[in-house]
């Protein structure tokens, strides 16, 4: 019997979630499911064809998300039921960090009792703005909903620990799936590197970079002040920032004031493996995250990693990355600076080291897979 499987995800665009999708799809056998995607909100993607390349239908949705918060929540919560009323799925896997995919998955059940409901978590805070207030209601929801869910999932430990209770997190209705991919996919090429260099005519002797949004979250502001030490501290280098976001022109300004004119922005690319070959050091100062899949990309790389304190441990799968305080932007440049005169850049792929930390697709697939069947058992 084929499953109809639904995945289901807040906003989509080229983000991580975006990333673990695609995953799931290509690895997930055509011959016992049949995948469809619906994004509540829909931007450009990189994935999106390449999600209709492998066969995935993409629900694409009637209503336009817009108005003030109510009426966007209003017009979220239509756009899912609307997609349950017409198509019936054995699962519903939906991938989001916001409490209020609990009372999305509650109406839904409503519709389709006997639907099954996974809640994907992949965040571990709330966003700005109203930032208190998300994390209260986030406590209360995830109370009075825990039960809706038939199965509870997070990228990371602490990605559960944000949304769902100590009761569910406890129990056997969750489990901690890292965001696994092929990581031999993206070991160092030394061909795209010399390439990337010659087409951005990159003449400087180090290439540092980023791949965030220009959101909050990701604090841009930061990665601007870091870049401007460096500067200040006479580094040879070249910045390339890939990604997107309402800041985005904000933090270009920013950019400009400084007088920082050797960034190089990328919307997106459909090349993250070459990119991270360009780069001689990554860093990731965000504010929080669920998981970061990209640093394990940039470690698998064999990459120089500098991340924020603040993040998960869950990524430490070798002693290429440094977990440094947003407090304080001198340290980051000091020890960016400290590597790279060094010259103990090493871009070997650690293989073992990746096959220990449980990002290597192939249990990850295992494992996923039983969770559908058990809960297809469950019907």
């Amino acid at each position: 019997m084929m499953i109809n499987l639904l995945y289901v995800v807040g906003v989509w665009g080229n983000g991580g979630i975006e990333k673990v999708v695609y995953t799931y799809c290509k690895n997930l056998s055509r011959d016992k499911y049949n995948i469809y995607l619906l994004p509540i909100e829909k931007n450009e993607s990189i994935f999106t064809v390449k999600l209709k390349e492998i066969g995935v239908t993409i629900i694409e949705p009637n209503e336009k998300i817009n108005g003030n918060a109510l009426q966007k929540f209003e017009n979220r919560k239509k756009i899912v039921c609307n997609t349950i009323k017409n198509k019936h799925f054995d699962i519903v896997h939906f991938h989001n960090s916001i409490f209020t995919s609990y009372i999305f998955l509650n109406e839904m059940k409503k519709i389709s009792p006997d639907t099954k409901y996974i809640l994907h978590s992949h965040g571990d805070n709330a966003e700005a703005p109203y930032v208190r207030t998300k994390r209260l209601l986030n406590k209360i929801i995830k109370t009075v909903y825990q039960n809706v869910p038939d199965f509870c999932a997070g990228c990371s430990d602490n990605a559960g620990k944000w949304l769902f209770t100590k009761k569910i997190y406890s129990s056997n209705k969750y489990t901690t799936l890292f965001n696994a991919f092929s990581t031999e996919e993206y070991m160092f090429d030394i061909n795209k590197r010399e390439y990337l260099k010659k087409y951005h005519k990159i003449e400087s002797k180090f290439v540092i970079g980023t791949i965030r949004r220009f959101c909050y979250q990701k604090n841009p502001e930061f990665i601007i002040e870091i870049i401007k030490e460096l500067k200040q501290k006479k580094c040879d280098f070249t910045f390339i920032w890939i990604g997107d976001g309402a800041d985005k022109d904000k933090i270009k300004n920013l950019a400009v004031s400084y007088k920082l004119n050797n960034i190089i922005y990328l919307s997106s690319t459909d090349d993250i493996q070459g990119y991270l070959s360009l780069m001689d050091v990554f860093i990731l100062p965000s504010r929080y995250e669920g998981l970061v899949l990209v640093l394990i990309e940039a470690l698998s790389c064999g990459l120089q990693c500098f991340a924020s304190d603040t993040l998960t441990r869950d990524t430490q799968i070798n002693s290429k990355i440094q977990y440094l305080s947003i407090n304080d932007s001198n340290i980051w440049s000091d020890n960016i600076i400290k590597f790279l005169q060094s010259n103990n850049i090493d871009r070997s792929y650690p293989k073992k080291e990746l096959h220990k930390s449980g990002f290597d697709i192939e249990p990850l697939m295992i494992k996923l897979n039983n969770i559908y069947k058990e809960l297809m058992e469950k019907k």
